[in-house]
């Protein structure tokens, strides 16, 4: 069934300590790239971050991102947190990962489908791990092909260090 998904919440694994060290080491440390939209530039900065290894680009609409080694961090940041999500082992770990910077908990993206063609994800399942650090944000799953007056599945209040799966 193509409207099928599942999604899964956990407040934060993470201290608040660990939260503020991981967002001043990523917003700080991350070679972060403003992708233009047709409108000018998106609300938000990002970088494409992969496994030593892999060189996949990252395409979403007209964008490219070229990809980043993982940094030491990474590799810290998902021994905590992955194994939360069900991924005790480093071999079952992501190989790449999209971050996203806003300038403020109000700034957002339109809704979109997390189905490039990198991943795959009209043709078999696959898991989207998503880590939010630093403030507050509503965060909200609605089906790809909403029929007329369906509201979002899932709203949720995501706080520094809350983890969300969706498959």
């Amino acid at each position: 069934d193509s409207r099928r998904s599942f999604a899964g919440h956990l407040q934060s694994p993470l201290t608040e300590e660990q939260c503020k060290k991981f967002f001043s080491v990523i917003s700080e440390g991350t070679d972060w790239k403003q992708p233009q939209g047709r409108r000018g530039p998106l609300p938000r900065k990002t970088a494409w971050m992969v496994k030593k290894g892999c060189s996949c680009v990252y395409r979403y609409g007209s964008v490219e991102v070229a990809p980043q080694e993982f940094p030491p961090w990474m590799i810290e940041l998902m021994k905590l947190t992955m194994p939360h999500c069900g991924l005790a082992s480093p071999a079952d770990w992501p190989d790449s990962c999209n971050l996203n910077l806003y300038a403020d908990g109000g700034a957002c993206v339109g809704w979109h489908s997390d189905d490039e063609r990198l991943f795959q994800g009209r043709y078999r399942d696959i898991r989207i791990v998503s880590l939010s650090i630093g403030v507050s944000r509503t965060f909200e799953l609605r089906l790809s092909w909403p029929e007329e007056g369906e509201k979002p599945l899932m709203r949720r209040l995501l706080r520094s260090g809350d983890l969300m799966t969706m498959e």
